[in-house]
């Protein structure tokens, strides 16, 4: 039953390596996180951001079939108001410049540091809670 889950809305975690999308749950569960969906298959992000409302959405940016560089701007565009972090091995300023351009709440590095990432989610969760109160 899903009773007292945080937050309230699900994050959504997507990544095409289902055992670093176990790791997370994991880490984020540890972490009083517990409300996670995950999806290891990229080209289902839209209609499942469709069915429901994400408080979060952490992307891996490099995937087969959709890359999370080509996801991002249309999440932004047709959930605006849903943070999206994006999670990439690449190390370049470049690629999180250009992420930050489209849209991207922060950019974190693999091998993702969890105190990082659930800084950068709590932030996000934070500021979410901000502008619904406004």
């Amino acid at each position: 039953m899903k009773s007292n889950l945080t937050p309230a809305h699900p994050i959504l975690f997507v990544d095409d390596e289902e055992n670093y999308l176990l790791s997370l749950e994991l880490t984020m569960s540890s972490n009083g996180i517990t409300n996670i969906e995950t999806c290891s298959d990229s080209r289902r992000v839209m209609s499942l951001m469709a069915e429901r409302h994400y408080s979060l959405v952490v992307l891996d940016i490099n995937m087969p079939h959709i890359s999370g560089i080509d996801l991002l701007p249309q999440i932004v565009e047709s959930h605006p108001g849903t943070h999206v972090i994006i999670i990439s091995a690449v190390d370049d300023v470049r690629s999180a410049v250009l992420c930050m351009k489209k849209g991207a709440f922060d950019y974190v590095l693999k091998p993702v540091d969890d105190t990082t990432l659930v800084a950068a989610m709590r932030r996000g969760l934070e500021l979410d809670e901000v502008r619904n109160e406004n």
